[in-house]
């Protein structure tokens, strides 16, 4: 990639941030949805598409879900599309995403998301944050999320799937690491996992992985992470297995870290910046 605007198009090889349900466990609100939202702001803007919450140590996937989700959601779709919940209570004053999908009313990149409202003739009546609601062809249910596209002066329905431009993530959950990553090795994901004992990352660590990426035609990256209190080797062999036999490569993208302990939403800014460069 040369030079990049904004708005930018989705990544050359699409990239899952996976991390343990755990994560954030320690915190007590407001301070737990503040640094799920700093995870949130650092997905956007290395323009992960997918996050993976694999479940451990008991916590629920939705914990960190419901959140990221929340988040995602542009404002102006919000009041329909976000429960009143007590873990959303703080919601309103994180700090806003900015990605695409959450574009201003000035803005027009002939996309917008929408949520359909009701049927009319048998046409959809979606609110895609303007100032009336829009009819479209096609067929959801009311109350579903739809991304529409401009086409001949007329809204369409389409796939996030089509859409050039980064647009969001998506949340997913999974019974554990290894079901995860058994997952995308599947749908041909290189997998890297992060820890302070791993390969001290460097241009000629980089160079290798890019190889990897390309000569075997893999469509993604999944990088993993581990949580407040436990890193990926024990969270392995908690699975009875070892984080070598699961990963790729198993890079340190923070040698000689100045602080105690990174959190997770750190790690995931350092890891991703060093991987945008390589892979852009």
């Amino acid at each position: 990639m040369g030079t990049c605007t904004y708005p930018p198009p989705k990544p050359e090889y699409k990239r899952v941030v996976a991390l343990p349900s755990s994560n954030f466990s320690n915190l007590r609100e407001p301070a737990r949805t503040f640094h799920i939202a700093q995870l949130a702001r650092a997905l956007a803007i290395f323009r992960v598409e997918e996050v993976a919450i694999y479940l451990h140590d008991g916590h629920p996937c939705s914990a960190i879900k419901e959140v990221l989700e929340a988040i995602e959601t542009p404002q102006y779709l919000r009041r329909r599309l976000v429960p009143r919940s007590p873990a959303l209570k703080y919601i309103g004053l994180v700090p806003p995403l900015a990605i695409p999908s959450h574009q201003l009313r000035h803005e027009d990149y002939g996309l917008r998301e929408g949520v359909v409202v009701a049927r009319k003739r048998g046409r959809l009546l979606v609110d895609i944050g303007l100032d009336a609601l829009v009819e479209v062809d096609g067929e959801r249910k009311t109350g579903s999320r739809v991304t529409l596209k401009k086409e001949r002066g007329s809204w369409v329905l389409v796939s996030t799937d089509d859409v050039e431009l980064y647009w969001g993530f998506r949340v997913l959950c999974f019974e554990d690491m290894v079901s995860l990553v058994e997952h995308y090795r599947r749908n041909k994901y290189l997998v890297i996992a992060t820890s302070r004992r791993g390969e001290v990352v460097n241009l000629e660590v980089l160079s290798s992985l890019v190889t990897d990426v390309k000569n075997k035609g893999l469509d993604g990256l999944l990088i993993l992470f581990g949580s407040w209190n436990k890193g990926l080797h024990e969270i392995a062999k908690e699975h009875g297995t070892k984080l070598e036999d699961l990963a790729d490569f198993i890079l340190n993208t923070i040698p000689c870290q100045g602080t105690r302990t990174v959190r997770t939403e750190e790690a995931v800014l350092a890891t991703l910046s060093l991987l945008n460069i390589a892979l852009p």
